[in-house]
């Protein structure tokens, strides 16, 4: 599916493959900065679900993950707010190049 699986693989977040990364790099090639997957206050549900869910095999991971997932999109959802939180964060992350 994806082309450059071993540029993937340089940027995993929390040990994953995930999508969209954005990556901002000079001429050079040099990483300046990087964005994603999602806006920080989706994440955040993520985050905290990894930490308190480190065993993948546990039998109630699943159905843990659905309900993480519910409130990812309903985060997502809200007034479209990660809209505008994506469009800040990356302001913000290219200003300081």
């Amino acid at each position: 599916m994806e082309q450059h699986p071993d540029v993937m693989d340089q940027f995993l977040t929390m040990g994953g493959r995930s999508v969209p990364i954005v990556i901002f790099a000079d001429t050079g090639g040099h990483v300046l900065g990087q964005w994603g997957p999602r806006p920080a206050h989706v994440q955040r549900f993520m985050i905290e679900f990894k930490k308190e869910n480190p065993d993948r095999e546990a039998p109630d991971y699943q159905d843990k993950l659905a309900e993480v997932r519910k409130d990812i999109i309903k985060a997502y959802g809200e007034r479209n707010e990660s809209h505008a939180a994506v469009t800040a964060e990356l302001r913000e992350l290219v200003s300081g190049f």
